[in-house]
Parts: structure tokens; C-alpha cells; sequence
């Protein structure tokens, strides 16, 4: 979903408020971090934000199923018991993430997404 559908569907939602979509600067990265409001060079910490999971550090729980086979030998399959897997934060200082910006001062900020370019 694109940051124009996510918005559309807020307007959508009959919020009266309207959210902006702006970028920003992280200084610090999570656990505890700080990110620079571009447009208004305000520096947003963690009781202003919010962040989507996949921006922050989490474990999921994982499942491997697979087959091999090797020359000379018939096909079989492995069974492989449910374990963890720790997905780390993918900011660091210097990325540029979307701010969704509240109209009340008094609400967080949404850290939605991060800005990657592929060279």
C-alpha cells in the first residue's frame, strides 16, 4: 500500500482531520530513538512516535520445510521444528523515513516506512 492509499483510506474513515505526510531524518536509531522532522526541524523521540513493527526490532516465530536430493539417492524431506527468528531494526542514523504527521500537536507521530533507493 503506497503513502497516497494509506491517507486516502484515513479521509475515507471520515476522519475530519487530516494527516500529513512528510519525511525525516534519523539521528538515533531504536531502541531509543530520535528522528528529525524535516519540515519543521523539530527532533521527535520515542514518547512522540510510533513506529510500524517492521521498523523495529522483533521476534517472529518460523517454520523450514524442505527437500533435497543428492546424486544416486531417491528424494526425501526434512522436518524442522518451529523456532524464533530476531529481526533487527533496519534504521541507523542518516536514514530517511515517512512521517505521518497528527493534526493534534499532542498526538505521535507514525514512523510508516523508510526510504530506500536502488542504485
Amino acid at each position: 500500500m503506497s503513502v497516497n492509499e494509506l491517507v486516502e483510506l484515513m479521509h475515507m474513515a471520515g476522519r475530519q482531520d487530516t494527516w500529513d505526510v512528510g519525511r525525516g531524518t534519523v539521528i538515533q536509531s531504536p531502541p531509543t530513538p530520535v528522528i528529525k522532522d524535516n519540515l519543521t526541524g523539530m527532533e521527535l523521540d520515542a514518547d512522540d512516535l510510533v513506529f510500524s513493527d517492521h521498523l523495529t526490532e522483533h521476534t517472529r516465530e518460523i517454520e523450514i520445510a524442505g527437500s533435497t536430493q543428492t546424486a544416486g539417492t531417491h528424494p526425501h524431506s526434512h522436518g524442522y521444528q518451529p523456532t524464533t527468528m530476531t529481526v533487527k531494526s533496519p534504521l541507523k542514523a542518516g536514514d530517511q523515513v515517512i512521517l505521518l504527521r497528527p493534526p493534534d500537536p499532542m498526538s505521535s507521530f507514525v514512523v510508516i516506512g523508510k526510504f530506500v533507493r536502488f542504485e
